[in-house]
């Protein structure tokens, strides 16, 4: 698939910019020039929460942004705020030193200063939801499937500061869905992510062709895996009246699942 994917004679190879209606080719110079001439007024006028990033395939990618969130606003904060922060302190020490002057130097000192203003904006925007919306996740990998049909039964508030059993859920899921998909033939898959006093449990349910037990691939394999990581354990059994019921019980104390968003 990816090398049918890379020979296509429609595949961008670079990146397009919009001209009087009609997308044209052009440089990554271009492009970039254009996306720093055109975000800052957006944002000025409408707030950081108006740009956002979509990348591709919602399945490979979506849930990825979401999974990732966190990783990224730690790393902007680290990285661009610190060096933005060491750039405004040297041009401050060479206006003190009278090495620079002019209206150049206030055109770089209020550049440096919209940009670190606006590296925060970003970072305090990650920062505001910080942790994974499993929810909104869950809802990506939905969004992928037309048939078979899935039904989401979820906590409004399904967040987790875990990053990592965020990922193991979410990958468990998918291969789940995939699962019934390929192999069962399934028309219809309802998820549902249940609670107790000691133990939370992911339970997908299809209605396809599958029969419990059967035989165990790498798919499988890779379930167990972060079954184990979580510290719960893989339940496959029929479901009634057809298909295949996969059950992940795992206990509270090993994440904080279920964590009021703001």
């Amino acid at each position: 698939a990816l090398g049918e994917l890379h020979d296509d004679p429609d595949r961008l190879r670079g990146p397009l910019i919009k001209r009087d209606g009609v997308f044209v080719a052009a440089t990554w110079d271009e492009a970039f020039a254009e996306i720093a001439a055109r975000l800052p007024p957006i944002i000025a006028a409408h707030g950081p929460n108006a740009v956002a990033t979509y990348a591709g395939n919602p399945t490979a990618h979506k849930a990825g942004l979401l999974l990732y969130g966190m990783r990224l606003s730690r790393e902007l904060h680290d990285v661009c705020g610190h060096k933005l922060t060491a750039l405004k302190l040297t041009l401050r020490q060479a206006v003190q030193r009278g090495a620079l002057q002019g209206e150049d130097l206030q055109l770089t000192q209020n550049l440096t200063d919209q940009l670190l203003d606006d590296v925060r904006g970003v970072v305090s925007t990650l920062r505001h939801s910080d942790g994974v919306e499993l929810r909104a996740a869950m809802r990506a990998l939905q969004q992928c499937w037309r048939t078979p049909a899935i039904t989401l039964n979820l906590p409004n508030d399904l967040r987790t500061p875990d990053f990592d059993s965020a990922q193991h859920l979410l990958r468990i899921t998918q291969e789940a869905i995939t699962n019934a998909a390929r192999h069962g033939d399934a028309k219809h898959i309802t998820i549902d992510i249940l609670e107790d006093q000691d133990t939370y449990c992911l339970r997908i349910r299809d209605d396809g062709k599958g029969k419990v037990p059967f035989n165990a691939g790498n798919g499988l394999s890779g379930m167990r895996e972060r079954v184990a990581a979580l510290g719960g354990h893989l339940l496959l059994e029929a479901n009634a009246p057809r298909g295949v019921a996969v059950s992940v019980r795992w206990p509270r104390a090993s994440t904080a699942l279920l964590e009021p968003a703001l």
